[in-house]
């Protein structure tokens, strides 16, 4: 039984106990009450989670102001919208767009290539220009971009907070992997190293200031991200398509989703480890590595082409010199690749509230991956995987149903015998549950114990790098993307609607029409959802089929209205 086939009997199964009795007794136990009120919790709650994580809506994100950066172990503090302005890391206009610097210096690039990333280094700031994943193209099939140039603050760069403009070095390449660049300005002095890891793509970062004086607010490392165009959303569902910041702070994760952005947004955090901006599949993030620790500063604006994250490092106690150390990462978002970097580079991918299921699964898909070599194959095995691990639960599903399936003409046979009198059918009918030890809801725990699971199964399916722009077989290229035929949806909703037959009901005949029209809903809900998504539920949903068909088939005689004193 899929999940939402399962919902569907849910429903019935409530109205059955709702028609049939006003006193249930002792016939309704704790445990049973329970299951029904955490099957609606986590179902529309979980609808309210995706619309929350992904919304649609043109609503801006609040602003929120946090506060300033400080030394490690100590409190983070918060600092008013006036100190906020008073350091201005970076030129903001009153639209709320960022300026772009004045820059008067000849500016000198540095090419770099290696298997998987090509990109030139810029003298301004040591920031990335022209950034380009060799494995990877975007959904127009050119060579996957990431950051944004047009704006003078390069992917990384590096300036001083009072300045608005990248700091201009000098630039040295050591080695094949290894840059230097110094910069000087005054009495200040700042020395930056670059190192590249081709094996895992992070970007190792060391940079001393020296000179600092009461003139000094801070550096900061900008991360300048194009901005996304808002996603096409399903009927009913969220799409998976969207952009967001993560900021690793004061032990918290905190997520800003900025794809229908209506108002400008600058928010401040303070006490922070790491900072990114994703999209689906890719992300530009930083994780720090100093003794001073960061805060960072989101800035977007609806009219600008842009987004940036700002990390911030404010000297403290009047020090003349900070040592800061830094990792960056660009590229896609491979929870393998992410967490050989850093740990907390794994937070990059969000698979919500399951992350252990949903990690979990993917290492299985990979397995299957591995053995199969095709990724659509992979997860029809780790689909049916999962069939065979829930079973036993769905078997205890099967039998509540086929005791009700027996009872239903005897039920029936009650309601119309006492069908002037309501407390004595009631009567009645308990009566028969309790005689054949029949629980009209007794597929509901077995239902809300596999939840866990589609959901987790929902988030590794739906942004999984690993699904990017990979065929299956036939007229679906790229498992990452919707049918663009539609066929999978529909036969989804084939496959839902013959399973919706299959399952017995005593719903009225009006009831029992509205019910007809789920597999539509669901069909068109799914049609916006990514190709390898909607073959896991059409996949998922065969497999009930069938096994409906084998644990459903009546052995035995039915029950006789003999049999039963009513």
């Amino acid at each position: 039984m899929t999940l939402f086939q399962s919902q569907n009997a849910f429903v019935i199964s409530t109205r059955e106990v709702i028609m049939d009795q006003q006193d249930s007794g002792n016939f309704l136990d704790r445990r049973t009450l329970m299951a029904v009120a955490l099957v609606g919790i986590v179902w529309f709650g979980w609808q309210a989670y995706l619309g929350k994580k992904y919304p649609q809506s043109k609503n801006a994100t609040p602003v929120v102001t946090e506060g300033v950066g400080e030394q490690k172990g100590s409190d983070p503090q918060k600092t008013s919208a006036g100190a906020l302005a008073a350091t201005e890391p970076m030129k903001v206009q009153n639209s709320g767009s960022v300026e772009a610097p004045n820059l008067s210096q000849p500016e000198k690039l540095i090419s770099y290539e290696n298997d998987s990333i090509s990109f030139e280094l810029s003298s301004r700031g040591m920031g990335l220009k022209n950034v380009i994943l060799k494995k990877h193209n975007d959904r127009n099939h050119q060579p996957m971009k990431m950051g944004y140039d047009e704006n003078g603050f390069s992917l990384f760069s590096a300036s001083i907070a009072n300045d608005g403009s990248p700091m201009d070095f000098v630039l040295t390449q050591k080695n094949q992997n290894l840059f230097e660049g110094v910069y000087k300005k005054g009495g200040l002095t700042v020395r930056r190293e670059l190192l590249v890891q081709p094996e895992t793509g992070a970007l190792e970062n060391k940079m001393t200031v020296e000179g600092i004086d009461s003139s000094f607010a801070g550096a900061v490392v900008t991360i300048p991200e194009r901005k996304l165009e808002a996603g096409s959303h399903g009927f009913l569902m969220p799409s998976f398509e969207h952009q967001e910041y993560l900021v690793l702070h004061s032990g918290k994760e905190e997520r800003v989703n900025i794809t229908s952005l209506s108002e400008k947004l600058d928010e401040t955090f303070s006490s922070v480890s790491t900072a990114g901006v994703s999209s689906q599949y890719f992300s530009s993030a930083l994780v720090d590595k100093s003794e001073l620790v960061p805060e960072v500063r989101l800035l977007a604006d609806p009219t600008a082409p842009y987004i940036i994250s700002q990390v911030i490092y404010k000297p403290s106690g009047g020090s003349s010199r900070i040592d800061l150390n830094w990792i960056s990462y660009t590229g896609p978002k491979s929870v393998a690749q992410l967490e050989s970097i850093d740990k907390n580079l794994g937070h990059v991918v969000n698979y919500g509230f399951f992350t252990a299921i949903a990690r979990f699964l993917l290492v299985l898909l990979q397995w299957f991956h591995g053995l199969v070599g095709n990724w659509g194959l992979s997860i029809i095995l780790l689909t049916l995987m999962v069939r065979v691990v829930v079973l036993p639960l769905n078997v205890t599903t099967f039998r509540s149903t086929k005791k009700m399936q027996k009872l239903q003409p005897i039920i029936q046979s009650v309601r119309e015998r006492y069908k002037d009198d309501p407390q004595t059918m009631n009567r009645e009918v308990m009566g028969l549950w309790k005689e054949h030890k029949v629980n009209p809801l007794g597929g509901c725990l077995p239902m809300l114990l596999q939840l866990p699971v589609f959901f987790a199964l929902y988030q590794v399916l739906g942004q999984s790098i690993e699904l990017y722009q990979v065929p299956f077989f036939g007229w679906i290229n790229d498992l990452s993307l919707k049918d663009p035929y539609y066929i999978l949806p529909v036969l989804m909703g084939v496959a839902m609607y013959l399973q919706q037959k299959m399952t017995p009901t005593a719903m009225d005949p009006t009831q029992a029409k509205v019910m007809q029209f789920l597999p539509v809903v669901f069909a068109l809900m799914m049609v916006s959802l990514p190709a390898g998504l909607t073959l896991y539920i059409f996949v998922n949903t065969l497999a009930g089929i069938i096994l409906q068909r084998v644990f459903m088939r009546d052995r035995t005689t039915s029950i006789s209205t003999k049999e039963v004193k009513v």
